[in-house]
């Protein structure tokens, strides 16, 4: 892809203003403020390029849980099966619901690596991309959708989600889940923000994304606010977003000078503790709606 987009798909204006956001020149639209790249040049293969998949322990185990709080959340509004995660990687959502008894879920990837990778843990996910989403929808008779950090990709949202309604069934559900440009972090970093990058297209606030949805032709559930795994932060991390220190991104300085010494007892009982404000820290961020992600569930 390789093109300009002058007007806001939401309030379809042309009153733009040019910003700067972490190096990166964007648009912002001066009535909702959806702001998106001044040039979409993200090669259109880039996403089917082999990227190594993670196996490491914990980024797995963090991973799991964040999927586990997903679903915690979709089970409040529907019952997430007969369901396609657009953008599945290597099929953790798709791997969970099924191992909780949800019947009729599939994804659909369009990184060879990651779709072999799941198929090969007996996961049904296919190769594909946004464009294969309504034959899968027929063939396979789904009535939900997720799109979890995809949205921002797109560089045709708007036309990516009305081909979804139109494919959707009366009362079939469909999540988003995608960065919260109004993020406190964001703001306090005058938005010098990792999730602000080149493969981010488009970047939507709590305000604009429904009104987008709607636009379309669904009809919002609910919205809300969450964060990745966001029951277990680090204490840096809750306290970066509780006004307090520096932030999280850089790689924190080595903090283990001086436990040489520490008998078994007290590391497990400084761990214990650790683990005990670590968890007060994050819900207290939670409560705060201080989380960088956004999500809305609609139906049509």
């Amino acid at each position: 892809m390789n093109r300009i987009v002058t007007s806001c798909i939401v309030c379809e204006e042309s009153q733009v203003t040019q910003i700067i956001r972490n190096n990166l020149p964007l648009f912002q639209c001066a009535t909702c403020n959806l702001a998106w790249r001044t040039q979409f040049d993200v090669a259109e293969t880039f996403y089917e390029e082999d990227n190594e998949v993670s196996l490491k322990k914990e980024n797995l185990e963090r991973r799991l849980r964040n999927v586990q709080d997903r679903i915690r959340l979709m089970q409040k509004y529907f019952s997430p099966q007969d369901l396609c995660d657009v953008g599945a990687g290597e099929g953790m959502l798709i791997r969970e619901l099924a191992r909780q008894g949800y019947g009729n879920v599939v994804g659909i990837e369009p990184n060879t690596r990651a779709v072999s990778f799941a198929q090969g843990e007996g996961t049904d996910v296919v190769s594909g991309t946004l464009e294969e989403v309504a034959g899968v929808i027929k063939e396979r008779m789904i009535h939900a959708i997720t799109l979890f950090h995809v949205i921002e990709h797109l560089d045709d949202p708007k036309g990516a989600l009305a081909n979804i309604y139109e494919s959707l069934q009366a009362g079939d559900y469909m999540v988003i889940e995608t960065p919260n440009a109004r993020a406190y972090s964001f703001i306090r970093t005058k938005y010098n923000h990792p999730l602000i990058y080149p493969e981010h297209l488009y970047y939507f606030d709590i305000e604009n994304l429904p009104q987008l949805l709607t636009k379309v032709g669904f009809t919002v559930v609910a919205k809300g606010k969450r964060g990745f795994d966001q029951y277990n932060m680090s204490i840096r991390q809750s306290l970066f977003c509780l006004g307090i220190g520096k932030p999280p991104f850089r790689s924190a300085q080595n903090n283990n000078q001086g436990s040489a010494g520490m008998s078994e007892h007290n590391e497990t009982r400084t761990s214990l503790i650790r683990t005990f404000v670590r968890k007060v820290l994050s819900r207290l961020v939670i409560a705060l709606g201080r989380v960088d992600y956004q999500w809305v569930i609609v139906r049509k």
